[in-house]
């Protein structure tokens, strides 16, 4: 079934594709999809109301979440990549577009149409070298500027993870606030829980959490 977003008529589309797919076995591949779609799931159960309907599978590779909470669409970004890297086998580009007058299909997200769709669609093809691009045809020039800025120093980040800095990180997310006590497991000893602290300090977790701060306080989002 189609219709305008319920909630607000800006919302955040993420589009997405599989580095370097072809290499992987179906199983492997079938194990990426799979992490991207219970990242999702657990992601909108994190926030609830900022994730519509499912991650949509398409092409074999590709995906495709559509938000209700467009603030929130980096933070979901940067947490499908760390799942993915922490996987050990590959990683995702992401393509946020973030716009209005969208139609969403709730059982097809990949079948909707809208400037949020179009620019998150055509931000993949647009890709090049880089694994993370922004769009956002409805804000302001300055707006824009700002959140593209920040979206590169996001993908900067997230590329230099190792497997085990991913993984860190991709904990930490889905444990907003708590302290890294509260993280690992208590059945762990203290060189693991000080591991642990390594990992979060070498893949800059303090100034990712910052720039998703950053970008989810940018005013854009106050009447969304």
């Amino acid at each position: 079934m189609s219709g305008p977003n319920p909630q607000d008529d800006l919302l955040a589309v993420l589009t997405g594709d599989i580095v370097r797919s072809s290499a992987l076995t179906a199983d492997e591949l079938g194990a990426v999809m799979t992490t991207v779609r219970t990242g999702t799931e657990t992601f909108g159960a994190l926030y609830p109301g900022s994730v519509i309907g499912e991650a949509d599978i398409f092409r074999g590779d590709s995906w495709q979440v559509a938000m209700a909470r467009p603030g929130l669409s980096l933070r979901l970004a940067v947490y499908l990549r760390a799942g993915v890297v922490a996987g050990g086998l590959t990683d995702t580009r992401v393509s946020i577009g973030i716009g209005s007058e969208n139609a969403v299909s709730a059982d097809r997200i990949s079948q909707s149409t809208g400037k949020a769709f179009l620019s998150s669609g055509r931000g993949l093809d647009d890709i090049g070298g880089r694994q993370m691009a922004l769009a956002m045809p409805d804000a302001q020039s300055d707006t824009q500027a700002l959140a593209a800025g920040l979206v590169l120093l996001i993908d900067h980040l997230v590329t230099s993870w190792t497997v085990k800095q991913a993984g860190a990180v991709r904990d930490m997310l889905e444990n907003p606030g708590k302290p890294d006590a509260d993280i690992v497991n208590a059945r762990l000893s203290d060189s693991d829980r000080r591991n642990f602290a390594k990992l979060r300090n070498r893949a800059h977790a303090s100034l990712l959490l910052d720039v998703l701060d950053a970008f989810e306080g940018l005013t854009c989002w106050s009447d969304s």
